[in-house]
Parts: structure tokens; C-alpha cells; sequence
């Protein structure tokens, strides 16, 4: 998502957030975590979008849609990826269910904990960039079935798949050894996003389309307003 859609994003909620009644905020009463210690979260929790909710449980952060939603597959429709299906279809096809983002948390990293990350993932980080070198297989790189987040290979003859093959095992392998980093800090902790579920993307088609833009503007106050680790 780019800073551009970011700042809107942000300006839409906020907007939102101040024009609904401080009481429309529903915090889970089954929930012990105060978020109120945290002054970061603090600032977070109550410009949800109306109609949201946050718990703390088992470590993790909930924010969760209190309405239900649809979700359909796109997939098995055979539509392009940039295509919405229709609300009908999403309705008729798609899975009832909750839109969510849940994070992770732990106690806040310390800089020590931060360095060893670092210097453990960095030249993991080096091997696996040239991994596709090493097994001469950068020419294989299929555009219609990557994405910006994972590059995909695909071989026609034996030798290429067998080529891939070990690519595969030995990115797994090096993946295994990396030391995952929280994506954000607030005051008092470290966050991993561990999941998120009901948004619109190339995969999936959600009704109403009100919640998945909540959704993503949730994301966008999140990369807004916490710390960012590097």
C-alpha cells in the first residue's frame, strides 16, 4: 500500500473516529489487559471504526468486527485478480464469518534483542537473495503466479523442475533459521501480526465492502501511530 493511500486511509478513520460518542467503543469486559497503561495503545484503541472491538487474550491483540461478514474465494471463479464478484455471489458462495486482524505481542524488544535479530537474519537474508543465482534458475520466474511478497518458479523440462526442487528445500531451510522480528513496538510491547481476515485482495471478495475498507484503515492506524522496527 502506497504512503499515499496510507494518509488517506488515516484521514478517513479519524474522521470517523471523531464524530462517533466515545461510548460506542466496545472493549471486551472478559479481559483483563488494561490497554490504558500503554500510551501508544491508548491513542489506538479508541479511534477504531464504529462497530469494532478490541480483547487481549492468550497474547494475543483481537481487533475484531462485531458484525458478521461474507467472504468469497475468487479463485474458484476464474475472474481476474483485479475483478470484484458481484455482492449476490459473495452472499450466495462466500463464508459467513468475522473480519479480524489479530498481533501477537510480547514484552517490548529490548536494542539487544534487536541486534541479535539483525545480525542472525542479515546474511540469511544475502544467502536467500541469491539462491535463484545459485541454482540458475532466475530466468524461470513465473510473473503470472508471483507476487510482490514471493517470487514463484516454474520449470518445463525435468532438469529445470529438479533445479527448483532444490531451490525450494534449501529456501525453506535458510527461512528456518531466521529469527522473526515484531513489525511494530507500542510502549510496553512488541507486535507480529499473525493474521488479518476480511479484507478485499486478489484472492478474495468481501460484503459489505464497508468492513474491508475498516479493515484496512485499522492496518493503516497501526503503521500510523506505532513504532516501526528495523
Amino acid at each position: 500500500m502506497t504512503k499515499i493511500l496510507f494518509s488517506f486511509l488515516l484521514c478517513v478513520v479519524l474522521f470517523t473516529a471523531k464524530a462517533q460518542k466515545e461510548d460506542s467503543l466496545k472493549v471486551n469486559k472478559d479481559s483483563v489487559f488494561n490497554y490504558t497503561q500503554d500510551y501508544i495503545l491508548r491513542k489506538l484503541v479508541p479511534v477504531l471504526p464504529l462497530g469494532w472491538a478490541f480483547k487481549a487474550k492468550n497474547n494475543q491483540f483481537i481487533i475484531y468486527r462485531i458484525d458478521s461478514v461474507h467472504i468469497a474465494d475468487k479463485t474458484i471463479f476464474n475472474i481476474p485478480k483485479n475483478k470484484k464478484l458481484s455482492d449476490d455471489t459473495i452472499i450466495i458462495y462466500g463464508l459467513k464469518t468475522q473480519s479480524k486482524i489479530i498481533y501477537r505481542y510480547e514484552n517490548r524488544w529490548t536494542t539487544e534483542q534487536n541486534m541479535k535479530a539483525n545480525s542472525n537474519n542479515t546474511p540469511i537474508f544475502i544467502q536467500l537473495s541469491k539462491l535463484p543465482e545459485k541454482y540458475n534458475i532466475t530466468k524461470l520466474a513465473d510473473k503470472s503466479k508471483s507476487s510482490r511478497e514471493n517470487t514463484v518458479y516454474t520449470g518445463k523440462t525435468e532438469e529445470e523442475k529438479d533445479l527448483i526442487n532444490l531451490f525450494e528445500k534449501e529456501r525453506v531451510e535458510l527461512r528456518k533459521k531466521l529469527i522473526q522480528k515484531p513489525i511494530y513496538h507500542t510502549e510496553k510491547y512488541s507486535l507480529f501480526l499473525i493474521s488479518t481476515t476480511g479484507g478485499n485482495d486478489s484472492n478474495f471478495s468481501v460484503y459489505p465492502e464497508i468492513a474491508s475498507n475498516e479493515l484496512y484503515s485499522i492496518l493503516t492506524l497501526f503503521f500510523e501511530l506505532t513504532e516501526k522496527s528495523y
